[in-house]
């Protein structure tokens, strides 16, 4: 393997690191860890609000309902346009939201599919994301 690909192997593994960390993070309403990953100055733009900046995305977050359960579970991501300083990724996302229930398990309210738009940015405290544009595909509608 050549040192570029070494190098943007590595930038492949941290890049998917964030996304799959924004998961977790997000359903364990981690929202202090959240915020970590992506730059100071960040557009998180979905439908409903565009953010701007961890500040914005914390506040954001922070009136997500506490009695909800979520999952977002993500494929890895697919990085084009890859430097040395920033890269450019999909990543496909199904969105499962819920009640929790006394018995342990909660019932499914609602399913959506959509895209992470991403763009990755290296900084002094690694790799973060600075731009993430959610793109609602399809969601479950109940009959």
């Amino acid at each position: 393997m050549s040192a570029f690909e070494d190098s943007e192997f590595a930038t492949y593994q941290a890049c998917a690191r964030l996304t799959a960390a924004f998961a977790v993070y997000v359903d364990q309403h981690r929202y202090g860890d959240l915020v970590n990953l992506f730059t100071e100055d960040c557009v998180f733009d979905r439908p409903g609000a565009l953010l701007n900046g961890r500040d914005e995305l914390r506040s954001f977050m922070e009136r997500r309902p506490s009695n909800t359960v979520t999952r977002h579970t993500c494929t890895s991501p697919v990085l084009d346009q890859v430097t040395a300083q920033s890269a450019n990724g999909v990543t496909y996302l199904t969105f499962f939201e819920g009640e929790p229930s006394a018995e342990g398990q909660g019932n499914v309210k609602h399913i959506a599919i959509g895209e992470y738009r991403d763009q990755f940015r290296r900084t002094s405290e690694g790799w973060r994301i600075a731009r993430r544009h959610v793109v609602p595909i399809m969601r479950h509608v109940a009959t």
